[in-house]
């Protein structure tokens, strides 16, 4: 049994533990101190934060919901267990404990982004649209906000505002790979193919495609040309071809055959 003595040198090695990467040991010494502290609502948010960092999300809301039983106003467990629940495709619960951290004080451009997540998901896309905005003038420099309002805006049809939040989220952070991405996907939308191959090529600079990826993305190319094909609107019929080529081209340079097994 451990005595509460015990608490401040296992909290301790714990943050040291986590701090030089070793996750488990961290896990092990902020449980026991923990269990040495009950009413240590720090030491459970920190596991949380550990246990989400490797990847034990069920175990990691647990934790944060523990802490948040002993001091319910932190923001800081509030915003880590909504993470955690968007995580895990919750996030009408996520929701909940967003607003509890934008109540709680924290006017943050993290707290707003993060609240705009969950809205999008859930569907509320003008609430969404408001928080990002609000998120980008607190913190102009932010890319996050400008590559998710412009996901949104992607889904409205409105390429035009959405290539230039894409566009600002890149001039902030260049090797953005979900940014480059998402305005490849935009600019091919747009009808504007050689653009979108140039940012495809350079997120795959980014990161190399893999078998396993390639098999993914080659096989949703596929049934995106056959709708296309089967299309009665001939513009859009043939506009997937030229990304098609290329994307064919980096497999067959990059990849080994599709079906092939790798030892493991």
């Amino acid at each position: 049994m451990l005595e509460s003595h015990d608490f401040a040198s296992l909290y301790r090695l714990g943050i040291t533990a986590a701090q030089e990467g070793r996750f488990e040991a961290a896990a092990r010494l902020l449980g026991c101190a923990a269990e040495a502290n009950q009413g240590s609502a720090g030491a459970r948010t920190l596991l949380g934060m550990v246990l989400a960092r490797l990847g034990r999300l069920e175990a990691a809301v647990e934790s944060y919901k523990a802490a948040l039983a002993i001091n319910p106003r932190s923001t800081q467990t509030h915003t880590k267990l909504g993470n955690a629940l968007q995580t895990l495709g919750r996030p009408r619960e996520a929701l909940s404990h967003y607003e509890s951290a934008l109540a709680g004080g924290d006017e943050s451009a993290d707290a707003h982004t993060n609240l705009g997540n969950a809205l999008q998901l859930l569907g509320c896309l003008d609430a969404a649209q408001a928080h990002y905005q609000r998120a980008l003038a607190l913190d102009p420099c932010r890319p996050e906000p400008h590559n998710n309002l412009a996901v949104l805006l992607a889904a409205q049809n409105r390429l035009d505002v959405a290539i230039a939040h894409y566009e600002a989220a890149l001039a902030l952070k260049p090797d953005y790979y979900e940014a480059l991405n998402n305005l490849g996907n935009a600019l091919q939308s747009a009808g504007r193919e050689a653009e979108a191959i140039h940012r495809y090529e350079l997120a795959l600079s980014l990161r190399p495609i893999t078998p396993k990826r390639a098999a993914i993305s080659a096989t949703c190319f596929v049934h995106s040309s056959d709708r296309w094909k089967r299309s009665s609107n001939t513009r859009k019929r043939w506009r997937i071809g030229p990304i098609i080529r290329r994307f064919i081209t980096i497999l067959e340079t990059r990849c080994l055959p599709l079906g092939v097994v790798m030892r493991r």
